[in-house]
């Protein structure tokens, strides 16, 4: 960005990269990762509910299941709606062609087929792929 500490001006500069990347036939994934957060005891999805976007082990500690972070619930309502409503607004906003899930694998099926019907009433050309560790 020409001037990172104005928000307009990243978002500005954002979109106009990717409509050039397009107009010179060059599609743009985004990685996106909603798998796991760094600290889930300082999110502000952790203060918003806490106990609700996280999956925990039986002894009550933020579960792990990735080795890279507290792992989010995405079987819940509130955390699948989250990741829905992010991509589709990627893919309108920055008019983005794809999507590159973090560790796809913690997600439950539900959740990315609901992103999947999510994107097909975008535009089907949408890609979907996710980073195949066997978790």
């Amino acid at each position: 960005s020409t001037n990172p500490y104005e928000p307009t001006v990243r978002i500005t500069e954002l979109k106009q990269m990717i409509q050039t990347l397009h107009d010179n036939n060059i599609r743009v994934v985004m990685d996106v990762v909603y798998n796991h957060m760094y600290n889930a005891a300082e999110s502000n999805f952790h203060k918003l509910v806490p106990g609700y976007y996280y999956r925990y082990n039986e002894d009550g500690t933020f579960a792990n299941g990735t080795g890279v972070g507290n792992d989010t619930a995405s079987e819940r309502k509130m955390m699948r709606k989250f990741m829905v409503d992010s991509v589709t607004y990627w893919a309108k906003e920055y008019n983005l062609d794809g999507f590159r899930f973090d560790l796809m694998g913690i997600h439950d099926y539900e959740t990315m087929n609901e992103i999947r019907k999510a994107v097909n009433q975008i535009d089907p050309s949408i890609m979907l792929h996710g980073e195949g560790w066997d978790l």
